[in-house]
C-alpha cells in the first residue's frame, strides 16, 4: 500500500525525536514538508509526497557552488552522480541561474515505514553535510576534493 500524505506526516512527528528535528512545518496544500535540522534554521530537509509518481522526494539545499571553483564543483558533482550504489541512489543538481547546489533523494511510497522516513532524511542531511564540506573546503588551496567526497553516508529509505 502507498503511504498517504497523512501517514507520512504521521510518521515524521514518530521519528522527529530520534532525528533530533529542530521544527517539522507541513504545507498540506502542497504535499510537502520543511525539516529544520538545527534550531539557527541552517540545515534542512525538504520532504514533497509525489503521490503520481509513488516516490517521497528529500532535497537540501547545500548552498552556492563557488564562482572561482564552478568547473571543480561541476566535476565532483557529476561523479557524485556517479556514486549512485554508495548513495542509495542520492543524486545533485547545480541551479544554472544562481548556482545553487542541491541534494536529491528518495524513497518509494509503497510500503513506506517509518524507518524508511526516517533513513531517508537522516542520510539526506548527512550526505549534505559531507557535500557542503566537500564543496566549502576541497576546492581551496590545498584541499583535495577527491577525499572529501561522499562516502560516510548512504540513504537508506
Amino acid at each position: 500500500m502507498q503511504a498517504s500524505y497523512q501517514d507520512v506526516s504521521d510518521m515524521l512527528v514518530a521519528a522527529a525525536p530520534d532525528l533530533g528535528l529542530a521544527s517539522v512545518t507541513a504545507y498540506e496544500d502542497m504535499g510537502s514538508w520543511v525539516l529544520a535540522i538545527d534550531d539557527a534554521g541552517e540545515e534542512g530537509v525538504t520532504l514533497d509526497h509525489d503521490a503520481p509518481n509513488g516516490r517521497l522526494m528529500a532535497t537540501a539545499v547545500i548552498g552556492p557552488a563557488p564562482a572561482e571553483n564552478r568547473l571543480e564543483v561541476c566535476e565532483f558533482l557529476l561523479s557524485f552522480n556517479g556514486l549512485w550504489a554508495e548513495t542509495g541512489g542520492a543524486r545533485t543538481t547545480l541551479d544554472a541561474a544562481n548556482g545553487a547546489v542541491t541534494l536529491v533523494a528518495d524513497a518509494p511510497l509503497e510500503g513506506l515505514t517509518q524507518e524508511g522516513v526516517a533513513g531517508l532524511v537522516d542520510g539526506a542531511a548527512a550526505l549534505a553535510r559531507i557535500l557542503a564540506t566537500g564543496i566549502a573546503e576541497g576546492f581551496q588551496e590545498g584541499g583535495d576534493a577527491e577525499t572529501s567526497g561522499p562516502s560516510d553516508a548512504v540513504i537508506h529509505g
